[in-house]
């Protein structure tokens, strides 16, 4: 597999056999430009000690031609100072998610009028601020804020497909389903306890509506699925596996750093 440095995204498109390389630029295009600082005497110094020569800078920008997504890359941005949490800081989020509505879900949260899903790791609430008329959170039955086993997230999307299925049965119109997995403050959170949210609509989503239309499109114009040449892409360059049977991605477009994207028939 090819080390991929992003800056080095062009010559390795470039090294591609025919095949990849057709199905890689169709899907992909990308610049890579100098972006150039000029420091004060003052600051050169510690600038050097701290990040290296970093005067003239390569900035990479990456866009899916069909999507419509597109991310800028700098390396550079990889060495900034990242504030982590201290040890009390980090029993203080443990300590936050034992308390709550969410610590006691069957008492201190709404049901929805079809009832709750109950799962080995997790349980539905209806949602008192809904997003849209069928809306529900899933919600940990640990109340540790971390989710550490593969058995825990198998679960939520067990319980999330098990509510869709309910919902559906209440309004046989609503086919269209959403999962969010918002986790803690940065991901906006507003309750510290590990809760996931479940969304069933009559309209498709504007994002999985828009990535329907394109696989759609990909496939009258080439003849191929979308998703099994974006995979084809990223493994060329050194960015794809497959595990048991799902094709994993570090997907070139992120909407934010360390995003992964996983294909698979089922959960």
């Amino acid at each position: 597999m090819v080390r991929l440095d992003i800056t080095r995204l062009p010559g390795i498109a470039q090294e591609l056999g025919p095949d990849a390389a057709r199905v890689f630029s169709r899907i992909y295009s990308w610049y890579v430009k100098p972006g150039r600082l000029v420091f004060p005497d003052a600051m050169k110094r510690w600038v050097r000690e701290k990040y290296g020569d970093i005067e003239t800078q390569q900035i990479v920008r990456v866009t899916n031609n069909l999507t419509g997504e597109s991310t800028l890359f700098n390396s550079i941005r990889a060495r900034r100072p990242v504030l982590t949490p201290r040890a009390e800081e980090v029993l203080d989020v443990r300590a936050l998610a034992e308390k709550g509505p969410f610590a006691n879900p069957l008492d201190e949260t709404p049901a929805d009028t079809f009832g709750r899903i109950d799962g080995d790791h997790w349980i539905t609430a209806g949602n008192i601020a809904k997003y849209d008329y069928l809306h529900a959170v899933i919600i940990s039955r640990d109340t540790g804020p971390y989710v550490v086993a593969e058995p825990q997230v198998a679960d939520l999307i067990s319980v999330a497909i098990r509510w869709c299925q309910d919902a559906h049965r209440t309004d046989p119109g609503a086919t269209h389903p959403l999962l969010v997995w918002n986790f803690l403050w940065r991901a906006g959170a507003s309750v510290v306890h590990n809760h996931a949210q479940i969304l069933l609509t009559h309209r498709p989503y504007s994002a999985p509506a828009r990535l329907d239309q394109v696989r759609k499109n990909y496939r009258r114009c080439y003849g191929t699925g979308y998703y099994d040449d974006l995979f084809l892409a990223h493994a060329a360059i050194g960015l794809g596996l497959t595990s048991r049977g799902a094709r994993v991605m570090a997907y070139l477009t992120p909407k934010k750093e360390h995003e992964v994207m996983i294909i698979a028939e089922s959960p």
